[in-house]
């Protein structure tokens, strides 16, 4: 399903953000990897691995959890992964916040320090969104 986006976007020149949330793996990566960081990337990986095989790099990754110690570790193991296969992508650091409390600001920004600060990865593009609660 996802082949005909990639080959799409190819033709067009356009990227494509690979981006997994801690919250919503698939069944199976849950039933053979859990609710881990090393899932997380396992997904991303198989999204990769069809742009790569249709000759397709122009894409970037995105890893996503609410919990900052889980963000930062699945973006050390995408790292890792990444240099040990010798790819060399760009990454998308996102932090969406959904309370306005002080606690879930500096989570926000412990995620930037860390993975900005001991990553070897280029940074393309950083976005915060504040969503209030209704």
């Amino acid at each position: 399903m996802f082949s005909p986006l990639a080959e799409k976007c190819k033709s067009l020149n356009r990227a494509v953000r690979i981006g997994t949330n801690h919250g919503s793996l698939s069944a199976r990566i849950l039933s053979y990897y859990g609710d881990t960081p090393r899932g997380m990337v396992e997904s991303a990986f198989e999204f990769a691995n069809i742009c790569r095989s249709l000759d397709y790099h122009n894409f970037l990754f995105s890893m996503k959890a609410s919990n900052p110690l889980v963000m930062v570790q699945a973006y050390r193991l995408l790292a890792e992964e990444m240099y040990s296969n010798g790819w060399d992508y760009p990454l998308h650091l996102g932090v969406t916040e959904v309370r306005l409390a002080l606690s879930i600001w500096i989570s926000g920004q412990c995620q930037w320090a860390n993975c900005t600060l001991k990553g070897k990865n280029r940074v393309v593009m950083c976005t915060q969104h504040n969503a209030s609660l209704l």
